[in-house]
């Protein structure tokens, strides 16, 4: 079937946004793209990839139907399926979906890094020898080597993970996650100004994304910047006023420099959001959660 040159254009537009970190952006251009061809099939699989990735799993569950209605034996959006359920630590469904996936197109580098990530966990020869295995057959591919840069800096491997990182991000300026990951394999060496450089640079490029400025003024603290680690802060705390560890490196780093009316007027502004929300208190992943018991 003959896809539409605009909805070709607008399918690629949104990978690029994507990969950026511009989210929103990335995905009104994939709805751009089946607006203009409703029965693009990867469109849908790559929408569904990204609904995926921001947690929204029933609405990517309805884009997998629409992909497996127009064709059942796509490999890609088998492949893309699998990594639906790797997300939810559905183990099971997610290697049925790989075999599936693997059958169809044996040799797509794409599952086999979905199956990489599969085993990051569990096995990490087997997930090494996954990605190896899609790069064998994609080797330029900047996210096959973003992927495999990940497995080896979880397996503790940071200088390769930098050295894979470092390409990536040479074959594409505007990888955001993949600037993260440099970011981190240097941090793990203790290359602290090396950290913050690549950090900065994916918070440039992933400009609402509070995670990783939050990161960035982290690395700032850690290494003495007071000012810059302030401002940082601030710029998150202004994004997300939920977010409790923030507010309590905000005003560790303002107590730290010295700075008492920019020090009395967090703590100001803090007290007044706890005050504000006698039913919530700070959650594992440091933002207000409501405290068990309480009605909503």
């Amino acid at each position: 079937m003959t896809i539409s040159e605009d909805a070709f254009a607008f399918n690629k537009q949104a990978n690029r946004l994507a990969q950026k970190g511009q989210i929103q952006e990335a995905f009104e251009a994939y709805k751009k793209a089946l607006e203009y061809d409703p029965e693009f099939i990867e469109a849908w699989g790559n929408l569904a990839i990204l609904l995926t990735r921001t947690g929204q799993m029933e609405e990517a569950e309805g884009c997998f139907e629409a992909a497996f209605a127009l064709d059942p034996e796509y490999a890609f959006t088998w492949g893309a399926w699998a990594g639906y359920f790797v997300i939810q630590n559905r183990t099971k469904e997610a290697e049925q979906a790989l075999q599936k996936a693997l059958q169809l197109d044996p040799d797509n580098p794409k599952t086999w890094a979905i199956f990489g990530m599969l085993f990051m966990d569990s096995d990490s020869k087997q997930a090494e020898d996954a990605f190896r295995r899609a790069l064998e057959t994609d080797p330029d591919n900047e996210k096959l080597i973003f992927g495999y840069g990940i497995i080896l800096n979880y397996a503790g491997r940071h200088s390769e993970a930098e050295e894979l990182a470092h390409r990536a991000v040479e074959a594409n300026k505007d990888y955001a996650d993949a600037w993260d990951l440099l970011a981190q394999a240097r941090y793990c060496q203790s290359d602290l100004k090396g950290a913050i450089n690549a950090q900065l640079s994916a918070a440039k490029l992933k400009e609402t994304d509070r995670k990783c400025w939050f990161n960035l003024g982290i690395l700032y603290s850690e290494a003495g910047f007071l000012g810059e680690a302030r401002d940082v802060l601030r710029y998150v705390v202004s994004m997300s006023p939920d977010f409790i560890t923030a507010w309590e490196l905000l005003i560790n780093v303002l107590k730290e420099s010295g700075n008492e009316a920019d020090l009395r007027e967090a703590q100001s502004m803090f007290s007044d959001l706890l005050r504000a929300n006698p039913d919530f208190e700070k959650g594992e992943d440091g933002y207000l959660v409501r405290k068990e018991g309480t009605v909503q």
